[in-house]
């Protein structure tokens, strides 16, 4: 029998910022009509990025803590979702520091849309499952970097 170490903690390379989580930013004047539901696994914490599809315009942010599910409301259109995962966080800047970071971007593309039923969404969860069917694939610091605001960032309605 082998003896296990536990895991390694975070090395904190910035300073943490205390954040609520469900707490988010829009960069879009577009009325957010369709629900957007987002379940985090409890191993690590979020940071969701909406993206205007084929673009690098972040129409809306959210932070959300491991374990935690959360709804938004969000502009109609097509979208690409990025995230940030981590333990720490330090700054929507930062995430969770340099090194403490996983940056991911989900490969499908999601459609927010309105027809005679009402508003269609999406539900998430970013739990990993046997023969789940939500793929992602790494991205570079500089990829997520280069993700800007759609418009400065509005009220909260």
């Amino acid at each position: 029998m082998t003896a296990q170490l536990p895991p390694a903690a975070p090395v904190i390379t910035c300073v943490p910022v205390a954040v609520k989580s469900g707490s988010s930013k829009v960069y879009s004047r577009k009325t957010r009509l369709a629900p957007l539901k987002i379940t985090t696994p409890d191993n690590g914490n979020y940071l969701i990025k909406l993206v205007k599809k084929d673009t690098k315009r972040v129409v809306m942010s959210a932070y959300i803590a491991g374990g935690d599910t959360r709804e938004f409301k969000v502009p109609l259109g097509l979208y690409s979702i990025y995230y940030a995962e981590g333990k720490i966080w330090c700054g929507e800047k930062d995430a969770f520091g340099r090194g403490n970071t996983h940056l991911e971007r989900l490969v499908s593309s999601f459609a927010f849309t309105r027809d005679a039923e009402g508003y269609n969404g999406v539900e998430i969860e970013l739990i990993p499952q046997i023969k789940g069917n939500l793929d992602s694939e790494k991205v570079s610091d500089t990829e997520f970097s280069e993700l800007v605001p759609d418009e400065p960032e509005t009220a909260r309605k």
